[in-house]
């Protein structure tokens, strides 16, 4: 899933970042469990775009949950509930594309991941 956004100055120094073709900032903003960042991206940018990606590995949901990022994760699951772009819940779009959260959650480790899921 790819997305436009020219810039957004991320650390508090005041350094530009850019986002690349393939989102790879939007990402490592995932990655990270950076949540300040990644509303400052979705204000700057728009709403991430939940296209069908190449593989289940890039995928935001994918990427989060295999590395424990469990706020950034509940913001998306957020995001992707609003987006009236959206036409299939969640969950089915990620069991259509064969992600189960939760058990990528337990065979990654990531307990506080697994009881965000469970609740």
């Amino acid at each position: 899933a790819s997305m436009t956004c020219p810039s957004m100055a991320s650390s508090p120094d005041g350094i530009r970042l850019y986002e690349d073709d393939q989102g790879g900032l939007f990402a490592s903003i995932v990655i990270a469990n950076d949540v300040a960042n990644l509303h400052r991206y979705v204000e700057d940018c728009g709403p991430p775009l939940f296209g069908e990606p190449a593989g289940c590995e890039n995928d935001y949901f994918f990427m989060a949950t295999v590395n424990g990022s469990t706020d950034t994760l509940r913001i998306l699951a957020e995001i992707y509930q609003y987006d009236r772009c959206q036409k299939e819940p969640l969950r089915s779009r990620l069991e259509r594309q064969n992600i189960r959260l939760l058990n990528l959650a337990c065979a990654n480790a990531q307990f506080r991941t697994a009881e965000y899921l469970m609740n």
